[in-house]
Parts: structure tokens; sequence; C-alpha cells
């Protein structure tokens, strides 16, 4: 059955007002796993990082290995930040959050 957004809206609210399912939450996935390409480029005695997928995620470190752990980092913090950002423009709004898979090749 497919129905458009207006309808998909309108029982959103009914559900929310009557204290149905949409008042309840789901579990929360604690974590999950991605998959980034992570690029590195010595500079002098720095090596710089960032990940090719995510603007906002790059970094610097005296070693490839310690510019490795700092993009993992980054990339938690850039992650953490959206989430937080979003959260907080859809409190402003009335907003429908579901979860969407997307595989990219």
């Amino acid at each position: 059955m497919r129905v458009d957004y207006a309808t998909a809206l309108r029982w959103h609210r009914r559900l929310r007002n009557a204290g149905g399912p949409s008042v309840r939450r789901r579990p929360r996935i604690v974590a999950m796993e991605a998959h980034y390409t992570a690029v590195f480029q010595r500079d002098g005695e720095w090596w710089m990082a960032w990940a090719e997928e995510l603007p906002g995620a790059n970094t610097q470190g005296s070693t490839i290995e310690e510019a490795r752990e700092n993009l993992r980092e980054a990339i938690q913090l850039v992650l953490e930040g959206n989430r937080e950002l979003a959260r907080r423009r859809a409190e402003q709004a009335e907003v429908i959050r579901e979860d969407l898979v997307v595989t990219v090749e």
C-alpha cells in the first residue's frame, strides 16, 4: 500500500495523540559499524588524514598510526555532532524519524 506524505503524517499524529505505537521508542542500537575511505598525506613531519565521504572529518598526527586513530575519533565526533544538531532541529518542528538503510558500492 502506498500513501502520500500528508496521509502518513495524519496517521502519525493520530497514533501519537492516541498514545499509540509512535509514542513508544524502539530500542536504539548502541553502536554501528561503517566503512569510510581514509586518505593520508605526508606534509613535512606530519601526516594529514581525512575521510573522503564525510566532510569535516579531518585531522593530523606525527605518525600515520596516530593520524589513523585521530581520524577515527574525528569521524565519531562529526557523526555525534551531526546527530545532535539534527535532533535539536527536529524538536522545533513536527517530523517523522525512521531508520534508513543505504547500500553503496
